[in-house]
Parts: C-alpha cells; sequence; structure tokens
C-alpha cells in the first residue's frame, strides 16, 4: 500500500511540474509579443532622419538599407540585405540613391536592389562637400531610368562633370561640358539639372552662383545621342535674379523651364515654355494663388508628362519638403489649371 501511494504521489509531482512549464511557456510568450509589439510602436518615423515603418504596417523591425561589409564592383547588382525593403515603398522613391563610407549606390526598384556608382571616394566626397552636406545630393542633379539597364546619369564634382551609364552600371562614362568648365571656374554651378525624356534625348542645365550686380549666369545643353555629346544653347533672364530651378522635357522640341521669382509672396516659379528644343522660349504663367498653404511655395519643375492630350506638371519644393502641386493643360502655352497639393515620396535615405 505504502508503495502504492509513492507511485501516485510521484505522477502527482510529475503532473504538477508539467502543468507549470506549460504555464510559464504561455505567460512569457504572451509578454514577448506585447514587448515585441511595444518596440515596433516607439520607432520614429521623423522624415529628417532614416524612414522606418510604423506599428500599423506588417514588417520586419529594421529598414534595409545597403551594408557597408557587402561586396562592391562596378555594375554589380546588390540584393537588399533583408525583404524589408519590399515593403517600405512609402519611404524609398522606386528610382533613388544611397550614400555611406565613400561608396554611392542607386535603385530603380524601391531598394530591393541596388547598383553601385563607379566614383571615387574623393570624388564623392568633393561633391557632398561642394553642396555641404554629408550624405545627399541635390533631387535634380541625378536622373535614373527606371527601366531595366536604362540610363544612370550624375552631376558630381565641384566643376560639374556627368557620370553616365548606358548598360544598367556595368560600364561608366565621364562626359564633360566646355562651356560650363570656362564659366564655373568664376561663379561655382550650384543650381544643376539633369533629365532624359528618352534613351537618346536628354537636357542639362546649370546656374551659378548669384552675385550682386552680376545675377545668376545660366547654361543648358541638350544631347541626342544618349548623353555621350552634349550641344549649348542660352537660356532666358540670364544674369538676373531669377534663378534656375528646374527643367523638363516630353522629348527633343517640347519643354518647360523654371525660374526663382523673386516678386514678394510668390507661391509658383516663372515658368517658361519652348516648342523648338530651347531655341526659343515663351513665358506662360500658373494658378499659384489656387495652391494650399503645407505647399505653398511650390518653386521648381519635378516632372513634365503628356498623355490623352493633357500635359501634367508637378512642381516641388526642392529637397527639403515632400509637398508637391499637380497642374493640367492641354497647351505648353496655357492655361494651366490646379489640380491639387499632395505629399510625395522624396530621398531620406542617405
Amino acid at each position: 500500500m505504502r508503495h502504492t501511494k509513492k507511485f501516485f504521489c510521484a505522477v502527482s509531482a510529475v503532473f504538477c511540474a508539467v502543468a507549470l512549464a506549460v504555464l510559464l511557456t504561455a505567460c512569457y510568450g504572451q509578454g514577448g509579443r506585447a514587448a515585441s509589439e511595444r518596440e515596433v510602436s516607439s520607432v520614429s518615423t521623423d522624415t529628417d532622419a532614416v524612414s522606418h515603418p510604423t506599428s500599423a504596417q506588417t514588417v520586419p523591425d529594421a529598414v534595409s538599407h545597403p551594408s557597408s561589409a557587402e561586396p562592391t564592383g562596378n555594375g554589380q547588382t546588390i540584393p537588399a540585405v533583408d525583404p524589408a525593403t519590399q515593403i517600405i515603398k512609402n519611404f524609398i522613391m522606386q528610382c533613388d540613391y544611397y550614400i555611406d563610407q565613400g561608396k554611392m549606390r542607386v535603385t530603380r526598384d524601391y531598394g530591393e536592389t541596388w547598383i553601385d556608382v563607379d566614383i571615387s571616394a574623393a570624388a564623392l566626397q568633393e561633391t557632398l562637400d561642394f553642396y555641404g552636406t554629408s550624405a545627399s545630393i541635390p533631387d535634380s542633379s541625378y536622373y535614373i531610368s527606371a527601366d531595366p539597364g536604362g540610363t544612370i546619369a550624375i552631376l558630381y564634382r565641384e566643376i560639374p562633370r556627368l557620370l553616365l551609364s548606358k548598360d544598367g552600371g556595368a560600364l561608366w562614362q565621364t562626359v564633360t561640358f566646355d562651356a560650363a568648365d570656362e564659366v564655373g571656374t568664376h561663379f561655382p554651378f550650384i543650381s544643376r539639372v539633369i533629365g532624359f525624356s528618352s534613351e537618346t534625348e536628354g537636357w542639362a542645365a546649370f546656374g551659378s552662383a548669384w552675385s550682386m550686380g552680376h545675377g545668376e549666369a545660366k547654361i543648358a545643353y541638350y544631347t541626342h545621342d544618349g548623353g555621350f555629346t552634349w550641344e549649348k544653347k542660352d537660356l532666358p533672364l540670364d544674369n538676373s535674379s531669377n534663378t534656375l530651378t528646374g527643367m523638363a522635357f516630353i522629348d527633343s522640341k517640347n519643354g518647360v523651364l523654371s525660374l526663382n521669382d523673386t516678386s514678394f509672396g510668390a507661391a509658383v516659379p516663372i515658368l517658361l515654355y519652348t516648342t523648338d528644343g530651347g531655341d526659343t522660349w515663351t513665358e506662360t504663367s500658373l494658378p499659384g494663388d489656387q495652391i494650399q498653404s503645407d505647399a505653398y511655395v511650390a518653386s521648381k519643375i519635378d516632372t513634365l508628362t503628356f498623355a490623352d492630350g493633357v500635359y501634367t506638371l508637378i512642381c516641388g519644393q526642392g529637397s527639403d519638403s515632400n509637398k508637391k502641386a499637380e497642374f493640367q493643360s492641354a497647351s505648353l502655352a496655357g492655361p494651366w489649371e490646379f489640380v491639387a497639393c499632395y505629399t510625395a515620396v522624396v530621398h531620406t535615405v542617405g
């Protein structure tokens, strides 16, 4: 009988131990999940720093950016570190760049893959020093085609050079602008614009530092062979206080140019258009009085598109803001109609 009682006592002890273990595991799991949820919800979404997903999004805790430990090489397409970049399209533009530890990479797929830019650490640092930044360049100073293998073009160095790839980063070529070299030696070109409407047609524009009595020197260039050679043409309001802010074309002939309007309270830029490839420019106007207060100053052209007989012009505030204003017209000459103000994804990843 005593042996029977001992047996039942042993079984009871084992049962209690197992039950306690299960209870502790359940409590720990709930606490772990609660702690994890608290950690995710505390991640900062300050747009001045690297953006992270909020707790409302089902994403990994860390935002993926290229790691300095990744292998490098000209033209190497580097997979993102983890799947996070596939989900953070609200924080990385489709065509974006990343600068870190003397290296620059670009993406055309929201950061899922990155392409090495063939630029030396010294040339990159010279460029950053010229712009007065630690890890960013002006949003109009580079162009990245969204098409696989398409054009990548970056304006860099104090006296502007064009770093050009036509094969998705496998090969790079440095292109010079002769007249810009001459002027840029005396008046640094702080305003820089580069863009392409196709794999062959493109434009570049430069505006010097403004000075009393001299204003801003302006130069424009056009290419018809994909960026290897450039033709210089004059821009309107040269040597004036109306400084260059943007330029965009839909083809080799039709485009627009934006200059800073120095009038008191101006909400939109001075807008000029061309239909002959930049040989002549004519001023038109935008209805700035209709822009909402949160995007009150839309001083530069971001993009110009044409579809179904309508031109759509997006104006922004440069690299310092994500506010945009949209206008539409059946003609570059106008009249232009205000469509909406909205918040867009801008460069934030470094």
